[in-house]
């Protein structure tokens, strides 16, 4: 249920599943990059952008605990601190594309970070 809800799978019309393209190496990780690349800077630029104030301020405060400690900068917290800005500017736009976009690459690049920490620990 979980691989359904991050999608990253589908189920198929015969009750098989249907794996969704995934960050597998550099080549998959340079184009989710780029992808960001072009969603960030549209969401920034609709007309309907509007970041609210507490937003604004919740967000300066992670990224201000990550840089003075006060937020401990382990590997998972850094991903999802830095990964909730970059959504929450792009939530901001009121954009249901970009943000659906941006979630399932963000979604993805978690799953990436999974697979390196369980390298790591072979």
């Amino acid at each position: 249920m979980r691989i359904l809800a991050e999608g990253w799978a589908e189920r198929g019309a015969a009750g098989g599943w249907r794996f969704m393209p995934l960050i597998d190496g550099p080549a998959a990780d340079a184009e989710a990059y780029w992808a960001r690349h072009a969603i960030e800077p549209a969401a920034l630029h609709a007309p309907s952008f509007a970041l609210p104030p507490s937003t604004a301020e919740r967000l300066r405060r992670e990224q201000e605990g990550l840089l003075d400690g006060s937020i401990p900068r382990n590997p998972r917290t850094i991903f999802e601190m830095n990964s909730g800005f970059h959504l929450a500017l792009v939530q901001a736009s009121g954009n249901r594309f970009l943000i659906d976009a941006a979630t399932r690459l963000t979604r993805l690049r978690r799953l990436a970070g999974y697979v390196e920490i369980g390298r790591a620990h072979v």
